[in-house]
């Protein structure tokens, strides 16, 4: 191997004295070649560098990223546990997260284990609806700097029990903040901590809604309609045991 490399050489230097362009040109081609190889072997390990380590920012977005996708079972099924408590006892709720920095987020829901989780938007009622962000609130409000909710119709077709079990769970809601309720159920009402009341009617053929505060006997009797239709004095003192609760 030695003296074919040596050869090569000699037949190399004899030929740039024979033709010293042709000498100029090889050396010229050389160095070109050289540096093609540095240039490649620098891009080669700049590569693997970045492959290595990416670049910080987007890292970071990876990472986020990865959190939210781990996350995302345990968080459904906090809310899925409070879905239970407030009447939905076969309701699952699940967290999908996607994209590069978990940017995508979307709520699945399935009121009855027999069906597929399916997008919230998509599926569920108004009740439903605000049930499911009602648990949500409660699985990540404590977490959140959201200073004020409104749930509307949240308890449309519930019984009395799952009315009682959601008025518990807006009062744990509304610890340090404010929750406004739209409402048709008196214990969901009476556990407010305070009572408007809202009546729609006409003058002629333009429709007016006006907002009064009731207190005292005047929202016993509020309550005492919501619970029976009827202002007696058998309803109101039911009514009054249940604001004295």
């Amino acid at each position: 191997d030695v003296d074919r490399r040596h050869a090569h050489d000699e037949g190399k230097h004899h030929a740039d004295r024979d033709d010293p362009r042709l000498g100029q040109a090889r050396h010229h081609g050389e160095h070109e070649a050289r540096d093609a190889r540095h240039d490649a072997g620098e891009h080669r390990r700049a590569r693997q560098h970045a492959e290595g380590h990416p670049a910080p920012r987007h890292a970071r977005l990876i990472g986020v990223a990865q959190d939210l996708v781990d996350d995302a079972p345990r968080l459904g099924a906090v809310v899925t546990e409070h879905l239970v408590s407030l009447g939905m006892p076969h309701a699952r709720f699940e967290v999908d997260v996607a994209g590069t920095d978990g940017g995508e987020v979307e709520f699945l829901f399935a009121p009855s284990g027999s069906e597929e989780p399916r997008p919230l938007g998509r599926i569920a009622s108004g009740g439903e609806t605000a049930r499911c962000m009602l648990a949500l609130d409660l699985a990540i409000g404590h977490h959140s700097d959201l200073r004020c909710s409104v749930f509307d119709e949240i308890d449309a077709g519930v019984d009395a029990s799952a009315g009682d079990a959601i008025a518990h769970a807006l009062s744990a809601a509304a610890s340090g903040r404010q929750i406004i309720v739209v409402t048709h159920l008196a214990t969901v009402a009476a556990a407010a901590t305070s009572h408007l009341v809202i009546d729609k009617h006409h003058v002629g053929d333009t429709p007016h809604s006006t907002i009064d505060r009731v207190d005292g006997v005047d929202r016993e009797r509020e309550i005492a309609r919501m619970l029976t239709g009827s202002d007696d004095s058998e309803s109101v003192t039911v009514a009054r045991r249940l604001l004295d609760r």
